[in-house]
């Protein structure tokens, strides 16, 4: 598959790399894991600078981008950015997998589980293979971003198993 570039603020370069050599324990973690597993057969980058954005995991060759979000992504202000942030990734086609910091740290088998997947509908092409259950809302879309028209489609999982508020 040919790459698709995604042009990038270059101011962001700079910041991209300290968040990458000041990653939290969560991100830490899971890249962990996406190295050690068969994910490790996609490229994925972390920190990773897109448009004015910087997106904690890309691949490329998935479509997919992975936020992990700390308890400040329930900020009002904080949910915003993101809304704002997952449209734009969204309208580079690009699907969107947000996981709680806690979920990371406390259910991991469910999370890569969860990754597995999207792999595999992305794969097939069929997305239909989410059923109901799985297609939670992401707590920052409104209702009418679950319509999935085997387009992007926002996923997210918390530790509790259930969506948030």
């Amino acid at each position: 598959m040919k790459r698709k570039i995604i042009p990038y603020n270059p101011k962001l370069k700079a910041f991209a790399r300290k968040l990458r050599n000041e990653s939290t324990r969560s991100e830490v973690t899971l890249w962990i894991q996406i190295k050690s597993k068969v994910i490790s057969k996609y490229g994925f980058l972390r920190q990773k600078p897109l448009g004015n954005y910087i997106v904690d995991f890309y691949c490329y060759e998935l479509n997919l981008v992975m936020e992990l979000d700390g308890l400040t992504h329930s900020w009002e202000r904080i949910k915003e950015k993101d809304y704002d942030k997952e449209l734009y990734l969204n309208g580079l086609g690009l699907n969107v997998l947000r996981f709680a910091d806690s979920a990371i740290l406390s259910n991991m088998d469910f999370v890569l589980d969860y990754i597995f997947k999207y792999i595999k509908c992305y794969e097939i092409n069929d997305f239909t293979y989410f059923n109901r259950d799985d297609l939670i809302k992401n707590p920052l879309n409104k209702l009418t971003r679950l319509k999935t028209e085997n387009r992007n489609v926002p996923f997210y999982w918390d530790d509790s198993g259930r969506t948030p508020p």
